[in-house]
């Protein structure tokens, strides 16, 4: 059973989870949805949503045309050693993402 590490606070147009523990595949978003470590979402030229990290309690703000794995520390640690990828990851406190998209499209606001 995946570690839940996230709760959608506010979701606005086309937003997409993934979520082997929800049993979603690109499933439509809603405010409330539980976010499990490993959970994909995916904004749309429209969509947004803001989700809680459950043990930071820091609200992460996903903009337009973004595609955010959601890893706990523990998955994080493990993948580091094995990353060989052309990705850029965020961490704060105890929940991360990262961001799966070419680093010369990435930045970081803030």
């Amino acid at each position: 059973m995946a570690k839940k590490v996230a709760v959608a606070q506010r979701v606005e147009g086309d937003v997409r989870l993934t979520s082997e523990e929800n049993n979603f595949n690109n499933e439509p978003m809603k405010g409330g949805n539980q976010i499990f470590d490993g959970d994909k979402i995916i904004t749309s030229n429209n969509g947004y949503c803001a989700i809680l990290h459950i043990e930071s309690k820091q609200i992460q703000k996903i903009r337009s045309n973004q595609v955010i794995v959601i890893k706990s520390d523990e998955t994080h640690a493990e993948e580091m050693e094995e990353s060989n990828d052309d990705s850029v990851e965020f961490w704060h406190n105890n929940s991360g993402f990262k961001v799966v998209q070419p680093t010369w499209v990435a930045s970081v606001k803030g």
